[in-house]
């Protein structure tokens, strides 16, 4: 099992594996070619990275994050989102899903940014982000994600991020006792759509 950071042209594995293993969110709900120009966004921008596990030839897993992640919708948008409006139709030419892809893309510029400390201090939250993890169902509960997470971590160490958010479906306990394991502290709630509820978790990167 080799982990290591994603190319150009593993984008639409990537994308696959988000599609059919990341079941809530309404990202998975949207075309796989659209998911792979994000992904490709993701891989090629100076603000983000992602990791895949690879087994042979094959990508089994993936994690992806940005350092700044209003720099990287910016750089989506500007370079791949009006050339990948094609694969939304006839999608996006429904204002309920129109508007929730836009709440997708511009949740981080809306005004989520700060948390209160214990002691009562408020902090600011880190632009870092982690955005997605996923393993093939057949190479889960072998330790992949745990050790995707640790290079995930050393990498961002790398691009000196010294503490990043990861944004949990409430309803997703699974992933939220994932993060809680392995050292994530809960700061607040918020609402991307509508009335649906996550949890924003940080890392502090040492």
């Amino acid at each position: 099992m080799n982990i290591y950071l994603a190319k150009k042209d593993e984008a639409q594995q990537i994308a696959e594996i988000h599609k059919k293993e990341i079941k809530h969110g309404f990202l998975s709900s949207l075309k796989k070619p659209f998911l792979t120009k994000l992904y490709l966004a993701i891989i090629r921008s100076p603000y983000s990275f992602c990791l895949v596990a690879k087994e042979k030839e094959k990508v089994v897993g993936f994690v992806s994050g940005v350092t700044n992640v209003d720099r990287l919708y910016f750089y989506f948008l500007r370079r791949y989102f009006f050339r990948s409006t094609v694969a939304l139709l006839p999608r996006a030419f429904n204002f309920k899903n129109l508007r929730k892809i836009l709440e997708t893309l511009f949740y981080p510029i809306r005004k989520i940014g700060h948390f209160t400390k214990k002691g009562g201090k408020r902090e600011k939250l880190s632009k870092a982000e982690l955005l997605s993890v996923a393993i093939e169902e057949k190479f889960q509960r072998q330790g992949i994600g745990g050790k995707l997470l640790k290079q995930f971590i050393s990498e961002m160490k790398k691009r000196k991020v010294h503490g990043f958010k990861v944004i949990v479906g409430e309803n997703l306990k699974p992933a939220i006792r994932f993060y809680k394991k392995n050292g994530f502290e809960f700061v607040k709630k918020i609402k991307v759509h509508g009335n649906q509820i996550s949890r924003v978790y940080i890392y502090h990167v040492k």
